[in-house]
């Protein structure tokens, strides 16, 4: 079964899946500007600010000049992740799974909402992306944190594509493509964690159109 991947367009509610099926091929798709270099694949990159939604739940004043991506040495099976955010040639963050720790948690939220969390450490801040999924949950967000305390985060703008997109196998015969996501990262490159966020702080922090790093 050969594996056809190409970014998603947006993030819907996952269901489980198994592990993605075959071997990777170029998609006709074109795929957004990213941080990833050449030999790697964006799991995911979009472009990060903030923006202001409606009651009908349709954005618009999108404001923002930051990417944030997420990319794998291959795939399947990764074996080196890199998280890279800042203007697209000159990212402040460029971390390593080789040389930094990421964790990977779990969180559910009432309203039937889940957050998956990717978290790490550098330059003496927390940081988190988060992938809200179900309920009505908002885009990705980059999440910045001095200890206990909430800075600032900015989100997902890229009306367009996000995710990789896999061909997986559902029970014994069904193979459907879909959307990866946070899930998709294999332990060995960000360790699986029982931590939990304040969800409720997380709410009241604000969104900023671009996220400065501290010099």
């Amino acid at each position: 079964m050969v594996l056809t991947f190409f970014l998603a367009t947006a993030l819907t509610k996952a269901a489980p899946v198994s592990a993605p099926v075959g071997a990777p091929m170029p998609s006709l798709a074109a795929a957004p500007a990213s941080h990833c270099q050449a030999g790697e694949v964006a799991l995911f990159s979009s472009k990060m600010g903030m923006s202001t939604w409606n009651d009908m739940r349709t954005r618009k004043r999108l404001k923002g000049d930051k990417t944030l991506s997420l990319c794998l040495d291959r795939f399947p099976a990764p074996r080196r992740l890199n998280v890279r955010f800042g203007k697209l040639g000159v990212p402040e963050l460029n971390l390593a799974s080789g040389t930094t720790r990421f964790r990977l948690s779990t969180q559910e939220r009432d309203g039937g909402e889940l957050w998956s969390i990717l978290s790490f450490e550098e330059r003496g801040l927390s940081w988190s992306i988060v992938q809200p999924e179900g309920g009505d949950a908002r885009d990705v967000f980059l999440l910045m944190a001095r200890g206990p305390s909430f800075i600032a985060r900015t989100e997902a703008i890229d009306e367009g594509e996000h995710w990789l997109r896999a061909k997986k196998k559902f029970g014994k015969k069904k193979v459907r493509e879909v959307p990866l996501g946070l899930g998709d990262i294999p332990p060995t490159l960000a360790q699986r964690s029982k931590a939990v966020v304040d969800a409720q702080s997380v709410d009241s922090t604000r969104f900023v159109a671009n996220l400065n790093l501290p010099k």
